[in-house]
């Protein structure tokens, strides 16, 4: 029992770290960071006021909301990652599902007497609590839950049943998603605790521990190049893809590497396309899946490479800056000093300065 309230506050430390983790590396798309940083929220705040309890007293709506916005952001999480065609199903049922939250609480606020300070940290959305409820609200709410539940099913049955598929795009999120599905395992023993294993004194407790933990953990471990995407991420049309039709990995590394396609002045995405012989978006796909970078930045890094490897050779040692920048692709001086800065940092006139010292 003593180590309830240290767990918990050692989950809302874990918490701010995560939160600030995606706040600083994670770009975009910016709905996605918004649910991420939800579900991080609600986590650490139901931890830190769980630490507190003893000392505080906090409203049962806290508690009913935080849970309601844990719930529905996972939800949103999978349908915006996997199933995006799903987003107008997903968001109407988070709507309503946080309108019965709020209905809920009023409804024990002002019709159920003996709902006291005392019991205030009863979830009352997700169970009776030993009060005695109307008809109406006891159909809504189971209502609620089988949608729920099943809409959760569905979503893990659609993953798992595409782990036959291998293929560069899903390879990069099977380990993730089994994380996930893991996690469904535990909130499933987390709610059996609760209802048959009442016996045994803070099981679900540590249950409930163990499912924030794990959710902290797999949002921190998250793959890299979901940080940096610009795109709408569609993991689930990258199941299906087949591995025929995918860029062929030594392809791309002969023309773009061995034939130094980044030193071409006007390197596009559209124009190494039409070279490969395949579509802008699978290219775009490829590169972010491949290198967790966009195509400009995969350029100009290689570029920056470049230049770093020339002013080292003798028949480049009295090149100007500008001759220099050209040589590895640039079109000007201008154009190296910010990709510069970004992949070696410091300024290119000093270094070469210094390699001629």
């Amino acid at each position: 029992m003593f180590l309830i309230p240290y767990l918990y506050f050692s989950i809302f430390i874990l918490s701010l770290i995560v939160f600030f983790d995606i706040l600083i590396k994670f770009k975009r798309p910016y709905f996605l960071k918004i649910i991420l940083l939800l579900i991080v929220i609600s986590v650490g705040n139901i931890s830190l006021f769980v630490t507190f309890l003893p000392k505080i007293n906090i409203p049962g709506v806290v508690f009913t909301f935080l849970k309601a916005i844990l719930a529905c952001s996972f939800l949103q999480l999978f349908s915006v990652l996997y199933f995006p065609k799903t987003r107008l199903f997903i968001n109407t049922i988070s709507f309503i599902f946080m309108l019965f939250s709020s209905a809920s609480y009023l409804y024990f606020i002002y019709f159920i007497p003996n709902y006291n300070e005392d019991n205030q940290l009863k979830t009352l959305v997700f169970g009776d609590e030993g009060f005695k409820v109307p008809i109406f609200f006891k159909v809504i709410r189971q209502l609620l839950f089988v949608i729920f539940f099943t809409t959760w099913i569905y979503f893990f049955y659609n993953i798992i049943i595409k782990f036959k598929f291998s293929n560069v795009y899903f390879d990069k999120i099977k380990s993730w998603s089994i994380n996930f599905f893991i996690l469904s395992i535990f909130v499933l023993l987390s709610n059996a605790a609760s209802f048959y294993f009442v016996s045994i004194p803070y099981l679900s407790s540590y249950f409930s521990i163990l499912i924030f933990f794990y959710i902290l953990l797999i949002i921190m471990y998250r793959p890299a190049f979901i940080n940096k995407s610009a795109i709408k991420i569609k993991f689930g049309e990258y199941f299906t893809k087949d591995n025929n039709f995918l860029i062929s990995d030594s392809n791309f590394e002969t023309e773009f590497y061995s034939k130094m396609y980044f030193l071409n002045k006007e390197a596009s995405m559209e124009h190494l396309a039409k070279v490969l012989n395949v579509g802008t978006n699978d290219l775009y796909k490829f590169i972010y899946n491949k290198y967790s970078v966009s195509f400009n930045d995969l350029v100009n890094k290689n570029r920056v490479n470049y230049f770093l490897e020339i002013i080292k050779q003798p028949k480049f040692q009295n090149y100007s800056v500008d001759a220099l920048a050209q040589e590895a692709g640039f079109t000007s001086r201008q154009h190296l000093y910010k990709p510069f800065k970004k992949f070696h940092g410091g300024n290119p006139s000093d270094l070469i300065e210094a390699n001629v010292h």
